[in-house]
């Protein structure tokens, strides 16, 4: 699809054109080919379905923004669902109110294993916490994303996982909190080949190839 429009029209038209294709199976997927463009989807969280692909053109043309409130699985500007993968976009929580939550990628409800590729998600706008992903019960794997939480005046969170399993290869992590279980015991983290900028808090961990911003080596528990 083509971002013909305003970025609020383009929006609704993405949300249309994912929302309105027929019964995508196991055996007959579908993919939704995102052009360079703005795609502004308000305060309600954009979807996505099983078994419908979605691939932007560029993490640097392809932008997927929403101004969205609150700290929850179900909320965001974007949710994963099982069975797919989003890649080529970047997703940005562009809500400022600074008494406010913000989540920029989350999870639909009842999903549980959970696709990003080539992508960015970036919150800096001024809010109270910045959730930058929240996922819960699920199973994530993210290769080659950069996650920038920096908006939060009372904290950022990065890459959170609750009673999961998080996966993260060949990216970046740019938030107080990189890495962060809620819980702080149930979750488990695997990073290889990527820059954490921020503490690892909670969760079991495993890095594998991983450094800060200065280039220095982390430990194989991601501290």
């Amino acid at each position: 699809m083509t971002a013909t429009g305003t970025p609020t029209q383009n929006g609704t038209t993405l949300r249309n054109t994912i929302a309105n294709i027929t019964s995508p199976t196991a055996t007959s997927p579908a993919r939704v080919v995102v052009e360079p463009g703005v795609y502004d989807v308000g305060s309600t969280p954009l979807p996505m379905r099983r078994y419908v692909d979605v691939e932007g053109g560029g993490a640097h043309n392809t932008r997927i923004i929403g101004n969205g409130t609150g700290s929850s699985t179900a909320l965001g500007v974007v949710s994963l669902h099982d069975d797919m993968v989003l890649r080529g976009v970047t997703i940005e929580n562009v809500q400022s109110s600074s008494t406010s939550a913000s989540t920029a990628v989350g999870m639909v409800s009842g999903s549980s294993f959970l696709r990003l590729r080539d992508s960015v998600i970036t919150i800096t706008q001024p809010c109270s916490v910045s959730f930058s992903t929240y996922f819960q019960n699920a199973t994530v794997e993210f290769d080659g994303v950069t996650i920038i939480a920096t908006g939060g005046t009372i904290g950022n969170q990065g890459f959170r996982v609750h009673s999961g399993t998080g996966t993260f290869r060949n990216g970046s992590i740019r938030a107080a909190l990189a890495l962060t279980d809620p819980i702080g015991t149930t979750s488990t983290f695997r990073v290889a080949n990527s820059m954490l900028q921020g503490a690892a808090a909670g969760g079991t961990r495993t890095c594998v190839g991983v450094y800060n911003a200065q280039f220095a080596p982390l430990s194989a528990t991601c501290d």
